[in-house]
């Protein structure tokens, strides 16, 4: 008899991508930043910017003032959903089942 193929998991865990996608390494100081209670704030943020103690949510005039350095850039969620689709799709080659699940 063949033996039963184990059911194997891969799991990633990826908190930067939406800055990695974009070309930049967790060194640099930058944020992503959308509309949200009437203001700018910061939605994804680099290892560097959270090392700093800048936070999600934080006010992105906040941010600057107590980073002048730090790099701001519009969230494009649309975008980063292509890439999640399209790496999802190239997971697709490792097993026949991606099952993304939203952090939160």
């Amino acid at each position: 008899p063949v033996p039963a193929i184990a059911r194997r998991w891969l799991v990633l865990e990826l908190p930067e991508f939406p800055i990695e996608r974009l070309g930049y390494g967790s060194e640099v100081l930058l944020a992503l930043i959308a509309e949200e209670r009437s203001a700018p704030r910061l939605m994804a943020l680099s290892h560097a910017a959270r090392a700093r103690g800048l936070v999600r949510g934080m006010t992105a005039a906040e941010a600057r003032a107590r980073e002048p350095e730090l790099m701001l850039i519009p969230h494009d969620p649309a975008g980063e959903a292509e890439d999640v689709a399209a790496l999802a799709n190239a997971l697709t080659r490792l097993g026949e089942v991606v099952y993304r699940l939203e952090s939160g």
